[in-house]
């Protein structure tokens, strides 16, 4: 639905998010912007950091949009009831995501990063897309459980991730604070645990990325050469909890698109007992 489309209904222009201010930008982000991952616990925050603001405006756009498809929509009860089930999903999101953004902001206030964990993967492949994303886990590698994301009551924990660049290649992080630890270190236990059996942990991350990540761009030699079966089966894994009347699949991370993007990790550098 187009912005002149919009108005004609009656309905929010909504805005796209073009990041900070330039003072502010350079200022904050500087570490990263300007520096190769180390990686800091500095620069972990920062990564992470700037992914949960972006993540914070979608999601107060996607809350304004609901609330205006609710007031002037037509009286079709089930299209009612549909954005109304929205609504209060992505609301609920939203207050999470500011309850963690206001952790990550005193951490940068205070300048103390001890709270924030991750685990590196090192490559020194040219990355066939690069990503910038976060997620409240649902389920881990193995299929297992995390988190009741319909409970709501309880807090969600969130785990950020991204590709950035090392000195020497490139980094796949994740990184989460440690409020978030009763979900993402079973994450990270379950993703041992499958490459500890054989399996590839290229694959494994691809699959993450693709399943949960929209902001991301391809590499398009890359995507050129896949076939269209393969550029099919990774739009079909795009598309994973796209439909709000089917129950996502809890082992989406346990197979589906192997050997696609052909990552190869030689070391990792973690931050925590897994």
């Amino acid at each position: 639905m187009g912005a002149q489309s919009l108005r004609s209904k009656g309905l929010t222009q909504y805005r796209r998010f073009r990041g900070f201010c330039g003072k502010h930008d350079n200022e904050l982000f500087e570490p990263i912007d300007n520096f190769p991952l180390d990686p800091t616990p500095q620069q972990i925050t920062l990564y992470a950091y700037r992914s949960l603001c972006r993540e914070v405006f979608v999601k107060e756009n996607a809350v304004q949009l609901f609330r205006d498809l609710t007031s002037h929509s037509s009286s079709n009860q089930a299209n009612q009831a549909i954005f109304n089930a929205v609504l209060q999903g992505s609301t609920l999101a939203l207050e999470n995501l500011n309850i963690h953004k206001a952790k990550y902001e005193e951490l940068l206030k205070s300048n103390s990063f001890d709270t924030m964990k991750s685990v590196l993967f090192h490559c020194q492949q040219k990355p066939s897309i690069t990503f910038s994303g976060l997620l409240f886990p649902d389920f881990d590698f193995l299929g297992n459980p995390l988190q009741d994301l319909s409970d709501k009551d309880r807090k969600r924990d969130l785990v950020a991730f991204c590709f950035a660049p090392m000195r020497d290649g490139w980094g796949f992080l994740f990184a989460w604070h440690d409020d978030s630890s009763e979900s993402c270190v079973p994450l990270m236990r379950s993703l041992a645990t499958q490459i500890y059996d054989g399996d590839s942990l290229g694959d494994f991350l691809f699959r993450f990325v693709i399943s949960n990540c929209e902001n991301l761009a391809l590499d398009s030699s890359w995507w050129e050469s896949l076939s269209e079966t393969q550029r099919a089966d990774v739009e079909q894994l795009a598309k994973r909890g796209t439909n709000i009347f089917s129950p996502p699949s809890s082992n989406y991370l346990a197979r589906g698109v192997d050997g696609l993007s052909k990552w190869e990790f030689d070391y990792v550098i973690s931050n925590f007992e897994c």
